[in-house]
């Protein structure tokens, strides 16, 4: 971006020194933002701010006002942002409780069962999802698992699936034996359960995000508590209209959907 600065030139370093760094009002960049994903980060402003200082100034940018210019038209630029300040920390075997409810059900019927796991992060929910149905003896041709998220790179590492022992630390011994390779200090997961799940980079309000069809399990746990609460209800609209059946079910988060929100 500044190679032009490399020629021979007197003024240099006065150039250099010139540069006037201006990241007082991220507010541009955090509507964008919200706008985009529906996420909100206005508790957290003074701390997202300085982050977001941070990933300008390693980009080669000296001001808000300069990166938001180049957000609004680079897509790249866009999904690395996305990205950065979309990464969250999860586990295998998390919140079973929703989890074993669904392995009873498909159990119970005779009916092809369609998952949809949002946000999938790195894949630790939708494999345990898998590895759970097949430890019931509920075979591949029982069901399918969609998993999603707008995190481009964690979909990358979702289909790589090499995990550490902290991600695995709930993971019975015996399931750990029977579903991973020790591969160094990493556990890659076998290529049976990685075949049974489907990763996508969407985000839950792009028109695309519709045509992954109908469900009849969703889950979305530890998304909507970065919402508003209109965000919420637009989130939980588009997801129940995704529902394949009045008994089909979202298993939302504990602390993600405020008291009078109606499902």
């Amino acid at each position: 971006m500044f190679g032009f600065l490399k020629k021979e030139d007197p003024l240099f370093k006065e150039k250099i020194c010139d540069i006037s760094y201006e990241f007082d009002d991220a507010s541009n960049i955090l509507e964008f933002f919200k706008n985009e994903t529906g996420i909100d980060f206005d508790k957290k402003r003074d701390i997202i701010t300085f982050k977001l200082e941070n990933f300008c100034k390693e980009r080669g940018f000296y001001g808000f006002d300069s990166f938001f210019r180049n957000l609004t038209r680079d897509l790249a630029l866009k999904q690395e942002l996305i990205d950065f300040l979309s990464v969250n920390e999860t586990y295998f075997y998390r919140e079973m409780k929703e989890i074993e409810s669904l392995v009873k059900r498909v159990k119970e019927s005779a009916s092809f069962y369609n998952i949809l796991s949002i946000p999938s992060s790195s894949g630790e929910e939708p494999y345990t999802i898998a590895i759970s149905l097949l430890e019931a003896g509920i075979g591949l041709d029982r069901f399918k698992i969609v998993a999603a998220d707008i995190n481009e790179s964690v979909v990358k590492a979702a289909k790589k699936a090499e995990y550490s022992q902290r991600s695995l630390h709930r993971v019975p011994f015996e399931v750990k034996e029977k579903y991973f390779e020790k591969i160094d200090e990493k556990y890659r997961l076998v290529d049976k359960v990685k075949r049974s799940v489907d990763f996508r980079v969407l985000n839950i309000f792009d028109e695309s995000f519709k045509s992954l069809g109908k469900f009849d399990h969703i889950f979305c746990r530890n998304m909507l508590i970065y919402f508003d609460d209109e965000t919420k209800k637009r989130a939980v609209g588009i997801l129940k209209g995704m529902l394949k059946e009045s008994s089909s079910k979202i298993s939302f988060g504990h602390a993600d959907l405020p008291s009078n929100l109606e499902l």
